[in-house]
């Protein structure tokens, strides 16, 4: 029998959602209000019927039914339910996804399917988690004994899928509220750029190919050197070296290495070849950069 050996394609994730913080659901509710507070994750009020009033440091909002507001980390706000009766819902979540600042200071109405996956959250936790008096209210986690297999993880999927949703949705959005082709475009490439630096910095002391980063990120060599020349002004492999320069300097001022270790460390099989590429991009040998380095005492 023959094995066949398959690439793992590794999945892209927009969105990764894996903590909650805290979870309020209130079938019925009014004459209810929260302190003035902020937090360090992210949180959306939802109002399914009635009328919520939202504050931050800049704005009043007033949500109608089926309209959505959220607050990204750290911004100081209240919410306010007069004496019509409210169905309101605010999740806080941990999610430090680059796109996450599309939904800075947003409010809108979302649509059918978002009100759907709403409502399949709000099931799913009711699955996952005990109630307080009827009312969901996650401030300490207590995980129900009966908690259908992969409650929890169903909970963090409808919050992915409802981010991801709003976003896609996003140009439908009234003008003040929209984010924009641009913005996601924006947000895309920032996100290609960390993941192709990250790749560089963890390894330096192998052979990076633009192949090895094409495939890292799941894009196009020609896709990802385009994008990457118009971001920062140099080539991905100029970058490369000028990385393995940068830590070959840190570990020359060091001094617990001699040229030769650096040089291998930094996958180069030739102590000449790095001694030539480190005077062309440095302007001096290893050696005399490290006996400068160590005489006039360079930071590392």
């Amino acid at each position: 029998m023959k094995k066949l050996t398959f690439h793992r394609y590794k999945m892209n994730r927009l969105v990764s959602v894996r903590q909650l913080s805290s979870v309020h659901y209130f079938a019925e509710v009014r004459d209810y209000e929260t302190p003035v507070h902020s937090h360090s994750t992210w949180e959306f009020v939802y109002c399914d019927k009635g009328h919520i009033t939202v504050w931050d440091d800049v704005r009043r909002i007033e949500l109608g039914a089926g309209e959505i507001a959220f607050h990204q980390s750290g911004m100081p706000h209240h919410i306010h339910v007069g004496k019509a009766q409210t169905t309101m819902l605010l999740v806080s979540f941990a999610c430090t996804n680059e796109c996450m600042k599309l939904f800075s200071r947003k409010h809108f109405e979302v649509n059918a399917e978002q009100r759907a996956i709403i409502n399949l959250m709000v099931r799913e936790l009711e699955n996952a988690f005990e109630l307080n008096e009827g009312k969901l209210q996650l401030g300490e986690s207590h995980p129900s004994a009966s908690a259908p297999a992969g409650a929890e993880q169903l909970v963090c999927g409808h919050l992915e899928w409802l981010l991801i949703s709003c976003i896609r949705s996003g140009v439908d959005r009234p003008a003040q509220d929209s984010v924009s082709a641009e913005q996601l475009q924006q947000a895309l490439e920032t996100r290609i750029m960390t993941a192709l630096k990250g790749y560089v910095h963890d390894h330096l002391g192998e052979p990076i190919t633009i192949e090895d980063l094409a495939r890292h990120v799941h894009y196009s060599r020609t896709y990802i050197t385009v994008q990457f020349k118009a971001a920062t002004g140099m080539s991905l492999m100029d970058y490369v070296e000028q990385q393995r320069m940068e830590r070959a300097r840190a570990l020359l001022t060091q001094g617990n290495s001699t040229v030769t270790q650096i040089a291998e460390s930094l996958g180069y099989s030739s102590l000449q070849y790095f001694s030539r590429r480190f005077h062309k991009v440095v302007g001096c040998a290893p050696s005399r950069y490290a006996s400068v380095a160590r005489r006039e005492g360079l930071p590392s």
